[in-house]
Parts: structure tokens; C-alpha cells; sequence
């Protein structure tokens, strides 16, 4: 790990390749990337389109995110599914994202947040949380939210806090309304998420930071939307899993602590018996 000073220690712009970064940098300068078109260009806009379309959506895509990413990745998933099924498409182009969900082979889910209710139950957040609105307006910086320290590998914490992007200190005010905000949603609009879409969450069962028990209620929901179409195809085939871990050596950071090569192992092998039942779908 050597937090953005790739350009000294990365094996291919190394510290005495200074003339080839220099050179990189040249070619990707604002000048070189706004450069117009010739007028008698024989490509209009609609074909760089097209032609973007191909080259992107021609491959298969694996969604993933850990932890709050987990949380935009299942929210990304429900507003695709919402623009495919809703008249009111927030998106420009409907066609478009229908294409792009046809390419997606399944969502993976790292210690999600998907839901803050164990948050909401605490004694002091049940007062504040009337008051959390216009708090977040007035004093949207005001540091509310506890600390979580990792209880399992402390070094993991304490190697973070020497990245720049890190940040150690407590949630303030507009974050803790932001996130309060998008688990109700993820919640309130899990009946979107599109249920041809595979999708596997591994959760510690003892992690602190995220709770355990809204990863298992977003699996169950979309399985009890599962049985109601039980017998359609390709629905009857779509697999939503949960992998709870009960490694007392893993508590959050599932992508750094001791088992997560074992876990990334299982992962690709779940990812691939997925891939190869999309390509099938795809050839039917």
C-alpha cells in the first residue's frame, strides 16, 4: 500500500522513469483531450454513441461494493430495475439502461449497510433523531455520530489512518441524515431490485459496524419475491445469498483481514457458475 505515490514505487512508472510519466501526463493534457473534430468528421454524435455502446456493454459486468459501497451498489441495482418497469424514467435513455441490465451477471455485497435500525433503537439517537433535520441544516458539520473501532485487528485501523482520504473522526450531522436517508430508501425500494439479477452478500454475524440483521432481511425479501414468480424463466434460476461469516478473524474489512483470500476464492467460483448460466440465458 503506498497511498497515491504510485508514480515512485509503481512497477511500471518506477522512480527512474520519470521521462515516461512526464510523457504520459503530456499526452493526456487538457489541450490533447478537448481538441475538436474536423468539420467533415464522417462520425456524428449519434454514432460515437453507438459506437461507445458497443465497445462498453459488449462486456459483462460484476457489480461489487463494500460496506456504504455495498449500499449504493443494491441502490444502483433498484434504480435500474425502476427505470425498466417505471414510465417516469428519471434516466434520458430507458432503451439504454434495459440494454445495460441485460449485461449485468450479478451484485456482490461486502458488509453492507443496508439498514440503520439497531442505530435508530439506541436510547440518545431515539431523542435526537426528531431533531436530526433541521440540526443537519443549521449545523450540518456538527460531529455527531460515535467512532467504530475495529475490535479484531486494531493495525488494520491504525495502518488507515495514514492515508490522506482517511477519515477518523466522528459522523458529522448531514452525513448521519444522508445515510439514514439512503438505507430507508434501499429498504423502501427493495421491490425494484431486479430479480433476474443474482446477488450475494457476505456479512461477519458479529460485525459492529454494519448490522447484520439488514442484510438478512434484504435476502429475504427478495427471496419471498422470488417464490411468487417460482417457475418462470430465467427468474426460477436467479440465486440471492447470504453468506453470514462467523471467522472470529473477520469483522468488517472483509478485503484486508486474515480469510479474505479464502473468501475472494469462494467469491470467484459463486461469480463464475453465475457468468456461465447469463451467458447461456443470453444464447437461449
Amino acid at each position: 500500500y503506498t497511498w497515491n505515490n504510485w508514480t515512485q514505487y509503481d512497477p511500471i512508472f518506477g522512480s527512474d522513469d520519470a521521462d515516461k510519466e512526464n510523457r504520459l501526463c503530456k499526452s493526456c493534457n487538457s489541450d490533447n483531450l478537448n481538441q475538436k473534430a474536423p468539420e467533415n468528421d464522417e462520425f456524428d454524435n449519434q454514432t460515437d454513441i453507438n459506437i461507445q455502446f458497443n465497445e462498453t456493454f459488449g462486456e459483462s459486468i460484476v457489480i461489487c461494493g463494500i460496506s456504504m459501497g455495498g449500499a449504493i451498489a443494491i441502490r444502483l441495482g433498484e434504480l435500474i430495475g425502476e427505470a425498466c418497469v417505471m414510465d417516469h424514467c428519471q434516466l434520458p435513455d430507458k432503451a439504454l439502461v434495459q440494454c445495460l441490465r441485460t449485461r449485468i451477471v450479478c451484485t456482490i455485497l461486502l458488509s453492507p449497510m443496508l439498514s440503520l435500525e439497531a442505530v435508530k433503537k439506541k436510547p440518545l439517537n431515539r431523542i435526537m433523531l426528531p431533531f436530526l433535520h433541521i440540526i443537519s441544516r443549521l449545523f450540518p458539520n456538527l460531529q455527531i455520530g460515535s467512532r467504530a473501532h475495529n475490535p479484531v485487528h486494531g493495525h488494520i485501523s491504525a495502518f488507515s489512518k495514514h492515508d490522506p482520504l482517511y477519515y477518523s473522526k466522528r459522523a458529522k450531522a448531514l452525513m448521519c441524515k444522508s445515510l439514514l436517508e439512503l438505507t430507508d430508501s434501499i429498504q423502501g425500494n427493495i421491490e425494484f431490485y431486479p430479480l433476474d439479477i443474482p446477488l450475494l452478500i457476505c456479512h461477519c454475524v458479529h460485525d459492529s459496524m454494519t448490522d447484520f440483521k439488514g442484510s438478512q432481511k434484504t435476502i429475504e425479501s427478495l427471496n419471498s419475491a422470488l417464490l411468487k414468480t417460482k417457475g418462470e424463466q430465467p427468474l426460477s434460476q436467479t440465486e440471492f445469498a447470504l453468506w453470514p461469516i462467523t471467522n472470529a478473524d473477520m469483522w468488517h474489512i472483509l478485503t484486508r483481514e486474515p480469510g479474505s483470500k479464502e473468501l475472494l476464492e469462494r467469491i470467484l467460483k459463486w461469480v463464475a457458475c453465475q457468468e456461465n448460466m447469463h451467458l447461456s440465458l443470453i444464447h437461449i
